[in-house]
């Protein structure tokens, strides 16, 4: 049987952090592609480094969220997975 903390550790890991890595992962895809469509822009003059740099910063959230799922989530759930049986 398990206790109260550890199967709150078991709801947070095996369904609260998956949502919040893919709500993350969506919201830096969008805003890549906001960042994208801003400096593929002709009309827009106003283009400056930032832009750019903001799209690298999205694109980095974006890989750190995916590789979190293989650092921190997998192994989480295993345990958890685990601690259940």
């Amino acid at each position: 049987m398990m206790s109260i903390p550890e199967f709150i550790s078991c709801i947070i890991v095996l369904y609260i952090q998956p949502i919040l890595c893919l709500f993350g992962i969506l919201f830096n895809s969008g805003c890549l592609v906001v960042f994208i469509m801003v400096w593929s822009n002709k009309d827009y003059y106003r283009k400056t480094a930032m832009i750019l740099y903001f799209g690298a910063m999205s694109l980095c959230n974006i890989v750190q969220l995916f590789l979190s799922f293989f650092v921190i989530i997998l192994p989480a759930f295993e345990q958890a997975i685990y601690l259940i049986n």
